[in-house]
């Protein structure tokens, strides 16, 4: 700040408050919608004899450097505007690493150099609905002109200010008041904010009290500020449970047990529903119990020995972890429609000894992997499975219970290890017993490689209930059918809750809930919002009712939560901090990353125990419940301002018109996407600007029918951030700009051939993307109204219920819904010859599906080589020629298996080239070998892939020197062109063809 004041212009004043950060009220708890207008104040007692000597001869440097101390940690910035009456000026620039008495000069300096308030307004008529400081500071000698609340008043009124205060100096009664505008700040807030300010002031003074040149002077950063009480309720709610359950009695099991006991007591129950496959408690005991003894007898597998499955959730997987666990080792689950390097690097950095498989996985098994491969199918059958033998349970708490992998900074996945103390505090702690009651059907949704689907199956098993596997083709029908059901609010935002009276109980987690999809579901069923990085697993949980805000709730029994600042010192409730977990939560770290693991993984500060630092920004709520803001590393500057995308996320949410939202940038920009597709954004954009600072209001709000999803079920931003605004109904709220209906620009002009089928995908859109009938035109494209691949899943379920077969590929390679409708077949025809469907030839070039564009945004070092394959064996009839030919007939009928890709100005394309398919289209070898050169044939065919050139499919026909088997068919495609889904109608048709 200048100081020659008389001598600054109107444009150097101008240039000086333009370095000012943006003025706003201190984020206190708002007052009770009812606060009468008006001002009031509140009167400190200060009791210390030091305090009251400093405020007796207006000592202002302590006073101003313990209010801007205070203020900054509220407004979480190390620059604050005061306005000392009469003057105004900057604080001291705060550096957290600043010695106290460094700070406090330049406090000083800064007070010095102060204007006052009244002229610069004048001066540079500045707007009268807009702040220029954040408090005001007023010093008098008098205590008596203290106590008159109307000129204090008027004093915030004509500096546009909301919060003041009072020093009062008198050598037998000195004075703290606050003065405040009460429709800004609540009054236990300002009470709250007096406590803190007198910690800090007696601070400095015990300070520059003990300031010798052989003593280290205290650091900004350590400057206490919470007083006796606010830490005792701060520690307190650190490991205050949920109303729903009392505290957990120590474990006197761990898990594996208490799964044994369950099988014991409900043996003819039925513990999995996988499709068509039912198993009870007894048999699957009997498949875990074969397992578990051939892990250790065969294998060696102890404690702490790490075994992988690759698969998918079903049967098996859930026969792999148990009986893994029964065995004493650790599982490390791996999805099998993980790209083959993530797989084998998986596999290497565990140091798993052991991998178990299925049938349909075991072609995805690396070759450069060199333990032992157990299928776990043949222990999952009646005629395979031998007499339960009780197999020893000898773990601790502390032993390793699994490591699933979750994306790193580095580009690598990183291994988190969680110990069995930790799940067994899960399974035992009473709120959540409520939500698993024995007899109850639970949904299994999650991918195995998602540590929610080993909380489902845990506390399925362990509790007596039965684990139905969701299934692709029917998941809106397996949703429908349980008691329990565990997902992602992407997920369950598509479900309406009026369709499903089954349905008991639903957690949702993995992300935010919005506050609309609360309130809708609540009102239908116990709704719980579960909380927990992978990390700690699950570590709490809150149970809504229709209007309750949606928060993180409390900790589960046994785990304990800090709010804390980047020192790891405790911030006040209602100040965001970033969350602490400790008690039985935190993980035994990050496997091979010891560094990564000391970072994150720290002594608990507050007890005895570790904590984990989750990078989750909270903040504790008068009702004791944990708020969610959003994470540290997801904060975005614009303009200057730091901004927290899922705040703006959270208040858009908040909106009565909103089920979800999400926040990204734009060209320079705030884009706010929105579900459902709005035909009028002002009320929305009227929220917006009520509840959020100008500077985090969005620029742009989009409508969407629905948020594109990733695998897991979260919402997809990368696919967001690919989306053509110009194509979705929009809005600026910067300027005014038209809304665009994507409907109006639809070719409705085509023969009605498939007309049945058209109205059946027509209804089926409308209830799954909540668009109307009539937006839906003939030429109306499956994502650019919504459409992702778990809506895709729920059309496929709504298509079968109609009688008609569906493959989420189809869904994917014809998105238009003409075109769609051309291959929805009839169930019956479709069983009997679904690779002789009539089909008109496709050719040209086809635009990417939001996956594929996904794909090829991945930063994989040869991206020809992202494959799925299966083995198969064959009717002894079959020959070389005859399979040939059916390859020819497949890929005829399948156009997307003869894409080629081609890359323009860092674009892809995909084209179909041809009509029809030749010999040339696919790889084809054929070799007599021995079992053990079976796998470097295998690898060779795969590397014979290619995106550009093609093929995209190869098979080779496989005859085992010596053994008497049949001949075994191996058929390797790329990924971009197939899933799990999609191969079985092509093995469905091979077969047909065979």
């Amino acid at each position: 700040m200048m100081t020659d004041h008389d001598n600054l212009s109107t444009a150097a004043w101008t240039a000086v408050v333009s370095t000012l950060p943006d003025a706003v009220p201190l984020p206190l708890w708002q007052p009770a919608k009812a606060a009468k207008s008006g001002y009031q104040s509140i009167d400190m007692l200060v009791h210390d004899v030091r305090i009251r000597e400093a405020l007796s001869v207006l000592d202002s440097t302590a006073v101003m450097a313990s209010w801007d101390i205070v203020a900054s940690r509220h407004l979480q910035t190390t620059n604050v505007v005061s306005g000392l009456l009469k003057g105004v000026g900057g604080s001291g620039g705060e550096n957290p690493e600043q010695p106290i008495q460094d700070y406090c000069a330049s406090v000083e300096r800064n007070r010095n150099d102060a204007l006052g308030v009244s002229e610069v307004l004048q001066l540079l008529e500045w707007p009268s609905d807009k702040q220029l400081i954040n408090t005001l500071i007023a010093l008098v000698e008098s205590p008596s002109s203290s106590h008159a609340l109307d000129p204090w008043a008027n004093a915030l009124h004509r500096h546009r200010c909301s919060l003041l205060l009072v020093v009062a100096a008198n050598q037998d009664t000195p004075a703290l008041r606050l003065v405040f505008d009460q429709t800004v700040y609540a009054a236990k807030c300002i009470q709250q904010l007096g406590e803190q300010l007198v910690v800090v002031l007696g601070a400095l003074i015990e300070a520059h009290e003990k300031e010798s040149a052989s003593s280290p002077c205290m650091r900004v950063a350590d400057v206490p500020w919470l007083s006796q009480h606010q830490r005792k309720t701060l520690l307190a709610l650190a490991t205050a449970t949920s109303d729903q359950g009392a505290a957990n009695e120590p474990a006197a099991q761990v898990l594996p047990e208490t799964f044994i006991q369950w099988c014991e007591q409900v043996p003819d129950q039925l513990a999995i529903v996988d499709g068509g496959c039912s198993v009870t408690y007894r048999q699957l005991s009997q498949y875990v119990h074969y397992l578990a003894s051939a892990l250790q007898l065969q294998h060696a597998v102890t404690r702490e020995t790490r075994v992988a499955f690759l698969g998918q959730k079903s049967l098996a997987s859930t026969v792999a972890v148990m009986a893994t666990m029964l065995a004493s080792g650790a599982i490390v689950p791996i999805d099998m429609q993980f790209p083959s390097d993530r797989v084998a690097y998986i596999l290497h950095d565990s140091g798993c000894q052991v991998l178990l498989t299925t049938t349909t996985a075991a072609a995805q098994v690396p070759s450069e992997y060199q333990g032992a491969v157990v299928n776990v199918d043949d222990y999952c059958s009646v005629d395979s499975a031998q007499p339960a033998s009780q197999v020893p349970v000898a773990l601790a708490p502390q032993d390793l219970a699994y490591i699933v992998y979750t994306s790193g900074t580095t580009g690598r996945p990183k291994g988190v290890m969680v110990e069995y103390g930790c799940l067994q505090n899960v399974v035992a702690d009473s709120a959540l017993t409520k939500c698993f009651q024995p007899g109850q059907v639970c949904l299994q949704f999650f991918s195995v490689s998602f540590d929610p689907h080993l909380f489902v199956l845990f506390n399925a098993l362990t509790h007596g209930c039965t684990l139905r596997i969701m299934r692709d083709e029917d998941a809106l029908g397996d949703f429908q059918s349980v008691d329990v059901a565990t997902v992602t609010p992407s997920f369950l935002a598509r479900i309406d809750p009026m369709r499903c009276p089954n349905v008991q109980t639903v957690i949702v987690t993995g992300e935010a809930c919005p506050q609309a999809l609360a309130d809708k579901w609540a009102k239908q069923c116990t709704l719980v919002n579960g909380y927990g990085p992978s990390e700690t697993f699950f570590t709490h949980a809150q149970w809504l009712s229709a209007g309750r805000p949606v928060d993180i709730g409390k900790p589960l029994a046994s785990v304990s939560s800090y709010a804390v600042d980047s020192d790891l010192h405790l911030v006040p409730m209602g100040v965001v901090g970033e969350l602490l977990i400790g008690g039985v939560a935190p993980g035994r770290g990050y496997c091979n990353l010891p560094e990564l693991t000391a970072e994150r993984f720290l002594p608990n500060p507050f007890g005895p125990g570790r904590v984990y630092r989750t990078g989750d920004l909270v903040r504790w709520l008068p009702d004791g419940n944990l708020e969610y803001i959003g994470r540290l590393d997801n904060q975005v500057k614009l303009n200057g301002f730091r901004i927290e995308l899922e705040e703006v996320e959270s208040v858009a949410g908040q909106c009565s018109q909103v089920q979800q939202a999400a926040v990204l940038v734009h060209r320079n920009h705030l884009v706010c996407f929105v579900t459902p597709a709005l035909s009028d954004f002002a009320p929305l954009a009227d929220h917006l600007r009520q509840k959020l600072p100008h500077y985090m209001v969005p620029h742009t709000l989009v409508a969407l029918a629905q948020l594109p999803t990733t695998v897991n079920g979260k919402v997809d931003k990368r696919a967001l951030a690919d989306l053509d605004l110009d194509s979705a109904a929009h809005c600026s709220l910067v300027a005014d700009s038209a809304i665009l209906d994507i409907a109006t620009a639809l070719d409705t002009s085509s023969d009605n051939a498939f007309a049945d089928q058209e109205a059946v995908l027509c209804q089926a859109w409308a209830e799954l993307l909540d668009v109307p009938v009539e937006r839906i035109a003939r030429q109306a494209h499956f994502f650019q109204l919504g459409g992702d691949s778990i809506v895709a899943i729920l059309l496929v379920s709504k298509c079968r219920q109609q009688g008609y077969q569906l493959t989420v590929p189809t869904v994917y390679a014809h998105p238009v819904l003409a075109s769609l409708a051309r291959h929805l077949v009839p169930l019956h025809a479709a069983t009997t010859n679904s690779a002789l469907c009539t089909q008109t030839p496709v050719t040209g070039a086809v635009p990417l599906t939001p996956i594929q564009q996904w794909f090829f945004g991945l930063p994989l070092q040869n991206p020809h080589h992202f494959n799925q394959s299966f083995l198969l064996k064959l009717n002894p009839w079959a020959d070389a020629n005859a399979i040939q030919d059916a390859l020819v007939t497949l890929l005829t009928h399948h156009d997307m298996l003869r894409c080629r890709y081609t890359l323009h100005d860092n674009q892809w394309y995909q084209a179909i080239p041809t009509a029809e398919a030749t010999h040339g289209d696919y790889c084809w070898a054929e070799c007599h070998i021995t079992k053990a050169e079976l796998s470097q044939h295998l690898a060779k065919l795969r590397t014979q892939l290619s995106l550009t050139q093609g093929p995209l499919l190869g098979a080779l026909l496989v005859h085992l020197n010596g053994l008497p088997v049949q001949p075994r068919l191996y058929l390797v495609c790329h990924h971009i062109v197939i899933d799990l889904v999609s191969w079985r109608i092509l093995i469905d048709d091979l077969n047909t063809l065979l």
